[in-house]
């Protein structure tokens, strides 16, 4: 069947650019006719009871268009098209969409992240709760302010490690590992307070660990650097490696070192019992005692890699 295009109005000439003339071109002509009569491939998008359906045509300029469109029958068989373009109302639909989809994605991100600070809020409190646990089993009437004030350090840190997750929620939608190298770069304020001044060095390979070992770590990472201060001389020291499939963290103090008599084992001190406890159930490590050969003692505590780590020296 011959087809033929008799008639264009204005608003097609502006819309598409085709003239009538150009539209009596029969290879054009066919092409658009392909086109008008063509099913959308989106079903939402056919033509409803009223005859109209959305389709997409291109212009003379190459661009395309967005257009809804209506073919009606007329009483001499002859047609006419109606249409309307609907180019910018889509490309509106199509940012409410996106935007839209941004609000969830962010709304389900929050949700996460409030699951995970009520989760580790509670972990806070729990050691805590270990914490003074294992004060009051280590004192039979009271507990010696000083050791409640070992205590109140250790709830310190468990807060900044907290804000440091906070903050990493923030900023990637929800952490599920902590960098040891910035919890421990996070901790030093705290940490140089306690030491005092320049007497502390450190240094640290990075290795990214599960959020529960994360803390654990920096607890040890606490209680080790007091005990140095405590009963060492003036210089503190700490060294966290990554070697092979291990993580070693070591500090160590210019002080007397370890008597030849000492044993962690039958050392009735609170901070000894938090080191053994942390190192080997929480980190599942081992923790070794000795003194150094130019002076000092040193504590060195040894893990596995957990496995969703990676790990690169610094």
């Amino acid at each position: 069947e011959k087809r033929e295009c008799r008639w264009v109005n204005r608003e097609w000439t502006r819309v598409l650019g085709w003239s009538l003339e150009e539209m009596r071109d029969v290879e054009r002509l066919e092409c658009f006719s392909a086109s008008l009569q063509k099913e959308p491939e989106d079903p939402s998008a056919k033509a409803s009871t009223s005859g109209w359906s959305d389709l997409v045509l291109r212009g003379k300029d190459g661009c395309a268009l967005d257009i809804s469109w209506s073919m009606v029958l007329l009483s001499d068989g002859t047609s006419i098209g109606i249409g309307q373009d609907i180019t910018q109302r889509k490309r509106a639909e199509a940012a409410t969409g996106k935007h839209t989809a941004q609000i969830e994605s962010r709304n389900l991100r929050l949700e996460q992240a409030m699951r995970e600070s009520d989760h580790r809020v509670k972990n806070n409190l729990q050691a805590v709760a270990a914490l003074l646990d294992m004060q009051v089993i280590s004192h039979d009437t009271a507990v010696p302010v000083q050791e409640l004030t070992q205590v109140r350090t250790h709830i310190q840190t468990l807060a900044t490690i907290h804000d440091l997750l906070v903050s990493d929620v923030k900023d990637v939608g929800g952490a599920q590992t902590v960098s040891a190298k910035k919890a421990l770069e996070s901790l030093l304020p705290m940490l140089q307070q306690i030491v005092g001044g320049e007497r502390l060095r450190w240094t640290a390979d990075e290795v990214l660990l599960p959020i529960k070992q994360g803390i654990s770590l920096a607890v040890l990472i606490n209680e080790l650097v007091n005990n140095a201060v405590k009963h060492g001389g003036q210089k503190v020291e700490l060294r966290l490696t990554v070697v092979k499939k291990d993580v070693t963290l070591e500090v160590w103090d210019d002080g007397p070192g370890f008597s030849q008599a000492f044993s962690p084992l039958d050392s009735a001190h609170f901070g000894l019992e938090l080191v053994e406890s942390v190192g080997c159930l929480d980190l599942g490590g081992r923790t070794t005692y000795e003194n150094r050969p130019e002076g000092g003692a040193c504590v060195r505590v040894t893990f596995p890699l957990p496995r969703m780590s990676t790990a690169t020296a610094s």
